[in-house]
């Protein structure tokens, strides 16, 4: 029973954390910094919100902690996951994603494209296309550095998991190159194919 109430309690934070802690145990530092490394291409948090949600997972069980000396003047939480925790983990992964918007404020912009000027649209666009070539280049180093020691092949790894998340957004980051491309000529004159 305990473990369904932490379940259906849990924040998509929460989750992020357990799945972060079933790699290896951390600080909130260290799983803050872990997390911006490997999730924030494609789910964004606060920073602040790291240690309450910490804070509700170990009072669920689903995480414990021990006290550590810490670099400041206050001493730092080590945390690592309960077999509590690794049951609503897994059980959260094997369910149906919740629904979530697409929301995307440069999609919502190009809604609207016929409103500004050429100039104006053509330097959104080569913006959002050199923001998604930054995008990519990160993105292509990390699945390189996941690739280096072949466990990204394995699916019981966790570097499997890591490298299919980071050639999602690879593949997301090519494919907003090209329509970006495909903007970029239209308004230089080019006609748009039916589909591209």
């Amino acid at each position: 029973m305990e473990d369904q109430r932490a379940r259906g309690s849990t924040s998509l934070l929460g989750h992020a954390l357990l799945g972060m802690l079933a790699r290896a145990p951390g600080t909130g530092y260290d799983l803050s910094q872990r997390m911006q490394r490997t999730i924030s291409f494609y789910w964004t948090w606060q920073h602040s919100q790291i240690y309450g949600a910490l804070r509700q997972l170990d009072e669920h069980g689903l995480i414990r902690h021990r006290v550590i000396a810490g670099a400041g003047p206050r001493d730092t939480k080590r945390y690592s996951l309960t077999a509590a925790g690794r049951r609503a983990l897994t059980t959260w992964v094997g369910t149906t994603p919740e629904a979530h918007d697409d929301r995307d404020p440069l999609l919502l912009r190009v809604h609207s494209l016929w409103t500004v000027d050429r100039a104006a649209a053509t330097a959104l666009l080569q913006q959002a296309r050199a923001d998604s070539v930054e995008r990519l280049a990160y993105y292509t180093a990390i699945a390189q550095e996941i690739a280096v020691d072949g466990h990204s092949a394995d699916p019981a790894h966790p570097d499997f998991a890591s490298y299919a998340t980071v050639q999602a957004g690879i593949i997301f980051r090519r494919g907003r190159i090209e329509w970006c491309d495909g903007l970029l000529a239209a308004l230089d004159g080019a006609t748009l194919p039916a589909v591209w």
